[in-house]
């Protein structure tokens, strides 16, 4: 068996996050992958209607991170993003990348308690 070739889990994931981005379902995706399939990915995102980056997993050399996008602006957008989400505006950019809704980021930063922390201003 070849370790270098997309499984059938990870060819279904890059699949469907390349079809929701595509078409306009979510303006990103993110996912990891093992480095030694790193070139396989690169050949089936190639083949899709989407770009994308890869970057490394911080201590962790054996996996990548894959950001998938469809237009220029997003990719500065996730690069502006800082690597661990704190405030509501975090949270809120990550969500609208990720294509939920805005009373989907509203549930999710009431529960996690960072509206109340920023209530007042």
């Amino acid at each position: 068996m070849d370790n270098s070739k997309l499984d059938d889990f990870n060819m279904a994931r890059l699949e469907a996050y390349s079809q929701m981005v595509e078409r306009g379902a979510k303006p990103a995706a993110v996912t990891t992958i093992q480095t030694r399939k790193i070139e396989a990915a690169k050949a089936f995102l190639d083949s899709q209607n989407v770009k994308y980056f890869i970057e490394d997993v911080e201590k962790d050399s054996t996996w990548k991170v894959i950001w998938i996008y469809k237009h220029d602006h997003t990719k500065e957008v996730i690069e502006s993003l800082p690597e661990s989400p704190k405030t509501v505006f975090d949270h809120w950019a990550l969500g609208k990348l990720f294509g939920y809704s805005d009373e989907a980021i509203a549930l999710y930063a009431n529960k996690i308690g960072s509206v109340a922390s920023t209530a007042g201003r």
